[in-house]
C-alpha cells in the first residue's frame, strides 16, 4: 500500500524549498513567505488525506475485492449527506460532513491573501470548486487504474468543500477589515499578495 510516509512527504516538499530559495533572491517579505509556506503545507496535507493510502499490490487488491470492502461513487447531489445523517449517529454524521466542509475552508482565506486576482466571492468559489473537483477526479481515475474504488467519489464532497471555501472567504472578508481598523495592515497585505 502506498502511504503518505516520509519519502512521499519529502518529494512534495522539494518544490516548496526550491520556490522559497528562488523567492529569497527576489527579496520577498517574510510575512508573504510564511503565509505561502502555511498554504503549501495545507495543500500537502489535503493531498495526503484525500488520495492516500493507495492499495496497489495485487494481493491486497484481491483481498479487498474478495471481502467486498469498496467505497462508493455518487453523482446525485445531497444523496450522501442525507444517507450520512439518516444512517449514522449525529456525532458521526456531523464529523463526516464537517470534515468535508472544513477541508478546503482555509483556501477561502489563503487565495485572496496570496493572489491579487482572486479577490471576489465568485473567483474563490470557482477555484475551490475546481480544486475539489480535481481531488474527486483523481480519486476516480486512480480507482479506474486500480480497478477498485479505494476512495469514495462523491459530488457531495465537492458541494461541501466549496461551501467550506466560501465560508473561509467570508471569514477573510469579515476579519481583515476589522483587523485593519485596529492595526495598519496595508503594508502587510499589499506586500503579501503575489502579482500574476
Amino acid at each position: 500500500m502506498l502511504t503518505f510516509d516520509i519519502p512521499i512527504v519529502f518529494l512534495f516538499f522539494i518544490p516548496l524549498v526550491v520556490l522559497l530559495i528562488r523567492r529569497n533572491y527576489k527579496n520577498i517579505p517574510f510575512s508573504k513567505s510564511l503565509i505561502f509556506v502555511i498554504f503549501y503545507i495545507h495543500v500537502v496535507v489535503v493531498i495526503g488525506i484525500t488520495l492516500f493510502p493507495i492499495p496497489f499490490q495485487k494481493e491486497l487488491l484481491h483481498d479487498l475485492k474478495a471481502s467486498h470492502i469498496e467505497s462508493s461513487i455518487n453523482f446525485v447531489p445531497f444523496l450522501s449527506i442525507i444517507k450520512i445523517l439518516s444512517l449514522h449517529s449525529i456525532g458521526t454524521g456531523f464529523a463526516q460532513i464537517g470534515g468535508n466542509f472544513l477541508l478546503l475552508l482555509p483556501l477561502g482565506i489563503y487565495l485572496p491573501l496570496l493572489f491579487y486576482r482572486v479577490n471576489s466571492f465568485k473567483r474563490v468559489s470557482f477555484i475551490v470548486c475546481l480544486c475539489s473537483f480535481m481531488i474527486e477526479s483523481m480519486q476516480f481515475f486512480i480507482s479506474l487504474i486500480l480497478n477498485y474504488h479505494y476512495k469514495a467519489v462523491d459530488v457531495d464532497d465537492v458541494i461541501l468543500n466549496t461551501l467550506g471555501g466560501q465560508f473561509g472567504y467570508l471569514i477573510y472578508r469579515i476579519t481583515i477589515p476589522s483587523i485593519e481598523r485596529n492595526v495598519d495592515l496595508s503594508r502587510f497585505t499589499n506586500n503579501l499578495r503575489f502579482k500574476e
